[in-house]
């Protein structure tokens, strides 16, 4: 399993890389586009994801947040890029994370052409 290690919001995290294909299929041409597309707009991506996760939060968890947002990894542990394999020709990938007030669920930040387009839990992408 491979790796990937980021400043995200502050600190050095290291996460799984985990792209969506079956045990004897290779990563695809896309796939492997998308990846260094994320790579090559990170900052970007993270600072995004950061706000649109904290959104997320005081949209959907107003009560549970107690003085605020004020350390995000308080409830939000990153965990995978997944990488997934598109039929449309789109670049898609997820930041898979764990979150303190659904750990079932989790949350995934869904990032498609190099631009986070929405946050909700892991089903939006897996």
């Amino acid at each position: 399993m491979d790796k990937i290690n980021l400043n995200m919001w502050g600190r050095e995290i290291s996460i799984n890389i985990i792209y969506d294909c079956f045990d004897d299929e290779k990563i695809t041409i896309q796939q492997t586009e998308t990846y260094n597309q994320f790579i090559q707009l990170k900052d970007k991506i993270l600072e995004q994801a950061y706000l649109e996760l904290e959104d997320y939060c005081k949209k959907n968890y107003p009560n549970d947040l107690g003085k605020g947002f004020d350390n995000i990894f308080k409830y939000i542990k990153p965990k995978q890029l997944y990488i997934k394999r598109s039929i449309s020709g789109n670049k898609i990938a997820g930041l898979l994370c764990d979150f303190k007030f659904d750990m079932e669920h989790g949350l995934a930040v869904y990032i498609e052409n190099g631009i986070v387009t929405k946050v909700g839990p892991q089903d939006i992408i897996l």
